[in-house]
């Protein structure tokens, strides 16, 4: 299995299902199985995106301050409440500009390692200031652990 530190480069001209392990890592399964390694927070907030495929308005993600919690808590489970709670509220903050950060953080990984844009930006989270944010990969190529299912 592939880690993407420096990131490789991929050129293919197809979408990569998209793959969450039981420990909560990212692969791209058509990418030689490369693992999406995005900060942890960053990690909560695209999942977020993920279980929630008719978008969010930027403006309103303080209404998912619990459910960021209960993901980040999941990637960071030995950070303390206060810690969590913490950074979620630097997140949601929109004078915090961490949002907006993490968003670009998202989008210049998928960008660096898969070169073809048309490709890269149907993983990233996208949309226009004051309308709704998604992440376009259909969600059939999208393979959420059992602890995500509703």
């Amino acid at each position: 299995m592939q880690t993407i530190a420096s990131p490789i480069v991929f050129t293919s001209k197809k979408l990569s299902p998209l793959v969450i392990d039981g420990d909560l890592k990212l692969h791209l399964t058509n990418y030689e199985n490369a693992e999406v390694r995005l900060h942890p927070l960053s990690k909560a907030l695209y999942i977020l995106f993920l279980l929630h495929h008719e978008g969010i308005e930027l403006k309103n993600i303080c209404d998912y301050r619990n459910e960021l919690e209960e993901i980040y808590g999941l990637i960071m489970p030995n950070k303390e409440e206060e810690d969590i709670q913490a950074a979620i509220e630097n997140l949601i903050d929109s004078t915090s500009g961490t949002l907006n950060q993490n968003l670009s953080r998202i989008k210049r990984f998928f960008k660096t390692i898969i070169m073809d844009e048309d490709i890269a930006n149907k993983y990233y989270i996208s949309g226009k200031r004051g309308e709704t944010y998604t992440i376009a990969l259909p969600r059939e190529l999208v393979t959420l652990p059992a602890i995500f299912t509703y």
